[in-house]
């Protein structure tokens, strides 16, 4: 074939494919509408939402930073705010990325109308979604009005039922952060527990843990940061903006935070806020106690709450303890090197000077054994590293202890660093435990020191006495 006829050819397929398309495809408008887009801007730029619920009460959830948000929710004649979950606000984003829908009768009602759904982006536009309150077989008819001038008028589009399911009869309740202190944020200065058996406070000072009520000590600090984070992550249930009359032994615990904010002119701003969590009333068969939580700023300005909810009694036991359980477990912060020399003196008996020398350790000048040295060792070793068993406010030696002398160390210059009083004793409140343990006096608190830890010490400085 020449060149022109193979063209020829060619043209005569493509005419006699046309006709047939044309005849064998239905009229434009027999064919399925394509699904659209229901939201025209991008979940990046989505910064408020807000939920009309068919009883006429309005939620709203709006940005507070790229991935945090908060909660209004109508409360008796105001509102209460609450941090929203930010796992359930990404799952949201989500399905309104991907959402989309096939257009409908614009006549046909939404069937038993839900809740209504409105989106705001950073640029001021809106999407407004009628939801209905069910749907069948996981597709539902819902009413879009994009919001703009242009197209004000609401269109009806079947789509999935993901909002719907996703925010069921009570709205965006269930999107709040279901933590007891969810509004923490920033450094904990402070831990306040009161309840009928007196208050306990502990608070950071300069990097450290001090218990400042019912009793003045040094706390442990591994113990505080486990405090603090159970507190964080305790859980609530069933939360509600219906808060019941406090209880009269209610038990509060509050935590202090302080917050700081870089902002673009280089400058540096400090927020101090409170959270607090009152329990109400009796704890109910399944073991739920319900609780009050709020946060406030300075000058008293509410952040959060206040939120009634439950919490399970047994597990907030397990989280606060009482206060002397959260005492330092080492008599002092010095290490051993730091002790250059030691004053013993046993009862009714003679000061005797150790000094800390190259070799070893001198008595009154003149170096001592290895053996004695070892034990000299063992003691400054139970005062600097030796965790006790148990620790307890004692203003005085417990009436069942028996006191083998008191020690004062010093660092270089002579400058004391750590005294004490060491004795033995049984632990108290232990009756299964009748062992005599070693006992450190100081500060007002009584610590105690297993036998085995502290054998060689207490021999050593129980042979001294006359």
């Amino acid at each position: 074939m020449t060149r022109a006829q193979i063209i020829t050819a060619l043209l005569l397929v493509t005419v006699i494919c046309l006709g047939l398309s044309a005849l064998l495809l239905p009229p434009a408008a027999d064919r399925a509408p394509t699904p659209v887009a229901l939201v025209a801007f991008p979940p990046s730029q989505v910064v408020s939402v807000s939920v009309a619920l068919p009883g006429g009460s309005v939620q709203r959830l709006d940005r507070i930073a790229p991935d945090a948000w908060r909660l209004t929710l109508p409360a008796g004649g105001g509102e209460t705010h609450w941090p929203a979950s930010a796992e359930r606000v990404r799952a949201f984003l989500r399905i309104l990325d991907r959402l989309r829908g096939t257009p409908a009768d614009d006549a046909e009602p939404v069937a038993r109308p839900g809740p209504t759904l409105t989106v705001t982006s950073d640029l001021g536009d809106t999407t407004t979604i009628e939801l209905p309150a069910g749907s069948l077989g996981g597709r539902a008819l819902v009413r879009v009005s994009p919001g703009s001038p242009d197209d004000p008028a609401p269109r009806a589009f079947v789509t999935t039922d993901e909002l719907s399911r996703l925010l069921g009869p009570d709205g965006v309740l269930s999107w709040l952060d279901a933590r007891a202190f969810a509004g923490v944020d920033g450094q904990v200065g402070s831990v306040t527990v009161t309840s009928a058996g007196g208050t306990m406070t502990i608070a950071r000072t300069g990097g450290s843990w001090r218990l400042e009520a019912p009793f003045a000590a040094p706390a442990e600090g591994s113990l505080l940061t486990e405090l603090v984070e159970s507190l964080q992550t305790l859980a609530i249930a069933s939360p509600s903006t219906e808060v019941q009359p406090e209880s009269v032994d209610a038990t509060t615990i509050t935590l202090t935070t302080a917050s700081r904010t870089a902002h673009p002119d280089g400058s540096v701003s400090t927020a101090a806020a409170t959270h607090t969590l009152r329990t109400l009333g009796a704890v109910s068969q399944s073991g739920q106690a319900p609780v009050v939580l709020e946060s406030t700023g300075e000058g008293g300005t509410r952040l959060a709450g206040p939120l009634g909810a439950t919490i399970d009694a047994a597990r907030l036991a397990e989280i606060v303890r009482r206060p002397s359980f959260y005492i330092a477990r080492r008599a002092s912060t010095a290490g051993p090197a730091d002790v250059r020399s030691l004053t013993v003196t046993p009862p009714g008996g003679t000061p005797i000077e150790l000094a800390r020398a190259d070799t070893g350790w001198t008595r009154d000048g003149t170096p001592l054994p290895a053996q004695e040295a070892s034990a000299i060792d063992a003691l400054v070793s139970l005062f600097t590293e030796t965790a006790s068993v148990q620790a307890e406010p004692a203003g005085s030696m417990p009436e069942t202890a028996q006191p083998l002398g008191t020690i004062t160390a010093r660092g270089l210059g002579g400058l004391a660093i750590a005294e004490f009083t060491l004795g033995v004793a049984p632990l108290p409140g232990q009756p299964a435990d009748s062992r005599a343990h070693a006992l450190l006096l100081t500060g007002g608190i009584a610590r105690y020191y297993n036998p085995e830890s502290a054998v060689e010490a207490v021999r050593w400085v129980a042979g001294l006495a006359p």
